[in-house]
């Protein structure tokens, strides 16, 4: 059996923003790079208790 290749675009844009920011990325770069208003990073990060949780 072989792996395919993940794309980007198949990865959950909720989660690969998360990943970026525990990377270090700030929330306004994070939107540019995933085409996401800052607004909804911000509710995701809020709801999603990203600074509460380890990477």
């Amino acid at each position: 059996m072989t792996a395919l290749p993940i794309d980007s675009s198949d990865v959950d844009p909720r989660r690969r923003a998360r990943d970026l920011y525990w990377q270090g990325y700030r929330i306004a770069r994070i939107a540019e790079l995933l085409g996401v208003k800052p607004a909804t990073l911000y509710s995701w990060k809020k709801r999603d208790r990203w600074d509460d949780t380890e990477p």
